[in-house]
């Protein structure tokens, strides 16, 4: 939970596939003060979703 960049989290995930047997999904929550609703942010990388979330 917390700020990530976008290569931050494309390099987590291949650190993850080259270390786990089997398929790996991650998901990241970044909290964002004052934000009313979810929302889904798309970075178009396999197996990774990124939400920002109101704090």
């Amino acid at each position: 939970m917390g700020e990530v960049s976008i290569p931050q989290a494309a390099e987590l995930g291949s650190v993850l596939a080259s270390i786990t047997p089997g398929k790996c999904n991650i998901l990241f929550l970044d909290p964002v003060a004052g934000l009313p609703s979810v929302k889904e942010l798309d970075w178009g990388i396999d197996g990774t979703c990124t939400v920002q979330v109101p704090s």
